[in-house]
């Protein structure tokens, strides 16, 4: 029963001294001086396990709380575990943290996450290789401020959410696809290296249009020949005259092919 409410020892120990004090006071002719100095001591009493619960706070020590009974006991125990809690559920938040940095950082794209107004709040290394972000000299600033491009300022102030593609800010010769993602009050900022998408794209279309330029040379030659033959076709023999529509219907239909790539 006691155990389950502390308060009574404190309690019976506060009765206790006063009863004493009581009847030393009638035994003495001062009563009211006897109480009153039984109630110091009881305070100073219990002054003193106030400082040993703030020096054990101080301390931050969770594994050896002060010895006290009662209620000071009870209390004691009740911090121990709720700091022992507290220090559980750090070590497991940090753990949670290190896990998502690692994987974050295993993306092969840049990630990187922004507060109220744009303002960095974190980024992966691929990020920051690629923007030219720096930790922690970066940290709170405007994206805005460090990324300066009318382009990327627009995209940013519209909140867009199809991609726009840039020249990095740490290397303009790589190109970066940047994707917007609002989440929240936050917004997740998707940076993409597209350098070698776009030498590839710059290939296809480079040899789609030489090739295109190559064969009109000789498309032209054929089709003149053609109609130069075409024109004379009162001396060509039935044979003749067959192959020579069936030239000119393959040439139109090359000319057509090339006129779409």
């Amino acid at each position: 029963m006691r155990a389950d409410y502390p308060w009574i020892d404190t309690l019976i120990v506060l009765a206790a001294l006063q009863a004493t004090a009581a009847v030393i006071g009638f035994a003495t002719g001062h009563v009211f001086l006897s109480l009153w100095l039984a109630t110091l001591v009881y305070l100073g009493w219990q002054l003193r396990y106030l400082v040993l619960l703030e020096r054990w706070l101080l301390r931050g020590d969770i594994a050896s709380p002060p010895d006290a009974p009662g209620i000071w006991g009870k209390v004691f125990a009740s911090l121990r575990r709720s700091r022992t809690r507290h220090r559980s559920r750090r070590r497991q938040l940090a753990q949670l943290l290190a896990r998502f940095t690692e994987t974050a950082n295993a993306v092969p794209d840049g990630v990187v996450v922004l507060g109220a107004g744009f303002a960095l709040e974190w980024w992966n290394d691929k990020a920051a290789s690629m923007l030219g972000l720096r930790s922690p000299q970066d940290q709170g600033s405007r994206i805005g401020n460090l990324i300066r491009s009318p382009e990327f300022g627009a995209f940013l102030r519209d909140r867009r959410t199809d991609p726009i593609t840039l020249p990095a800010p740490a290397n303009p010769r790589l190109s970066l696809e940047i994707r917007l993602v609002p989440y929240g009050e936050q917004h997740l900022l998707l940076v993409r290296d597209v350098t070698r998408l776009q030498r590839l794209e710059t290939m296809r279309r480079d040899f789609v249009a030489n090739v295109s330029h190559e064969l009109r040379t000789p498309l032209t030659v054929v089709r003149g020949l053609s109609e130069t033959l075409a024109d004379e076709g009162s001396s060509l023999a039935p044979e003749d005259r067959d192959m020579l529509m069936l030239i000119q219907q393959q040439t139109e239909r090359m000319s057509r092919l090339v006129d779409d790539l």
